[in-house]
């Protein structure tokens, strides 16, 4: 559960740093994109079971 809960914080926070609508919390959001981009890419593939 704490897997499918992170990913749909993942999720979340990429579409909302793509939509120019939430320009204000451009801010907080590439701070959690550095967050992501420190970890190697194996931790964003989440197992399906």
């Amino acid at each position: 559960m704490i897997k499918i809960a992170f990913f749909i914080t993942f999720v979340i926070s990429f579409l909302t740093a793509q939509s120019p609508v939430n320009f204000k919390e451009d801010n907080n959001i590439t701070k959690e994109q550095n967050i992501f981009k420190e970890q190697p890419p194996k931790r964003i593939k989440i197992p399906t079971h």
